[in-house]
């Protein structure tokens, strides 16, 4: 087992991830760092798949020690997943966890598809807040960071869609949109606020009217003065603001952070160093 671990990172560094076969999916503990025992890898394994069955979401843990250096830990967690065939239906739904022992053990949570809807950036912190707490309870136990961040994902998976993406959606191709709705409420209140302040106005002004005899009731003699004028049209002025495109490869969309990955597919997600 250790030897295929050792096999896999030189072919890591010498024809990079996006060249790979896909691994067996099944397997979702992937420790290339040697930071796991075979039976901790096991066990983790387990409650990976009990996460999958139970939330419907993939789960994926990867440790590396020596990564390929074009690449950012970012980017390797977004193609190790899209280029190995993780992720739930069309859209590919899961997350993952790398931790990056050659980056100052930088740990990334990428998400994909539905995921991204649940995990929105508040709650991708909270995760990363959970494991820095394991953290300095015990700086190496890395089995007890992996199973701390399959039972924060749980809790969250289990609350649903926070408010921050109840109105964004996920299409076929796993891109996340958002859907404005017309606040009918507010506007529905504002106007007849207005509408009775307007009624109010009115009321009163009819209660002041007095029945005029003449036309010179309205006016004040000693203010009037007849004056020619002439109106003469100079210029114009116009200014003009350019409005950037809201599409591209990376931004904010409802409560999460997106970006493309290097294969198309969408990602959030967020991360930290230890």
């Amino acid at each position: 087992m250790r030897r295929l671990k050792i096999l896999f990172i030189f072919a890591l560094l010498f024809i990079g991830i996006r060249s790979f076969n896909a691994l067996d999916t099944e397997q979702k503990v992937h420790d290339y760092a040697f930071l796991l025992t075979s039976e901790e890898e096991e066990k983790l394994n387990e409650l990976a798949h009990e996460f999958v069955d139970e939330y419907n979401m993939d789960i994926v843990m990867v440790t590396i020690k020596n990564r390929d250096l074009s690449l950012s830990t970012k980017e390797y967690a977004q193609d190790f997943y899209d280029y190995n065939k993780f992720g739930i239906g069309n859209t590919h739904d899961g997350l993952i966890l790398v931790i990056d022992m050659s980056s100052d053990r930088y740990f990334k949570i990428s998400t994909t598809g539905e995921a991204i809807r649940i995990y929105d950036d508040d709650r991708i912190d909270s995760i990363l807040d959970d494991i820095e707490d394991q953290i300095d309870k015990d700086y190496d136990a890395y089995y007890k960071f992996f199973e701390t961040f399959i039972n924060s994902s749980s809790k969250y998976a289990k609350m649903g869609v926070p408010s921050s993406n109840e109105n964004l959606y996920i299409d076929k191709y796993g891109d996340p949109h958002y859907r404005k709705q017309f606040p009918w409420v507010g506007i529905t209140i504002f106007s007849l606020i207005i509408s009775i302040i307007v009624i109010v106005v009115l009321y009163l002004k009819n209660k002041m009217v007095r029945k005029a005899t003449s036309a010179d009731v309205y006016l004040i003699k000693s203010t009037i003065n007849i004056t020619n004028r002439l109106d003469r049209f100079l210029t114009t002025h116009t200014t003009s603001v350019r409005i950037n495109d809201a599409s591209s490869s990376s931004g904010h969309v409802g409560g999460s952070s997106v970006s493309r990955g290097s294969s198309g597919i969408s990602h959030g997600g967020g991360g930290r160093r230890m």
